[in-house]
């Protein structure tokens, strides 16, 4: 059974993380100042 919990335990964890990266993200969107419309030409996607 332990072997079971595990994956799981890692998954939640995981995701967790990854809303704490989102939240770091949008707080830099909310200091940085809107971008110009010249700015999305150097972005490269």
């Amino acid at each position: 059974m332990g072997e079971k919990k595990n994956p799981k335990n890692h998954k939640v964890k995981a995701y967790q993380e990854i809303n704490e990266e989102i939240t770091k993200e949008e707080e830099l969107k909310k200091k940085r100042p809107t971008p110009q419309p010249q700015d999305f030409e150097d972005i490269e996607y």
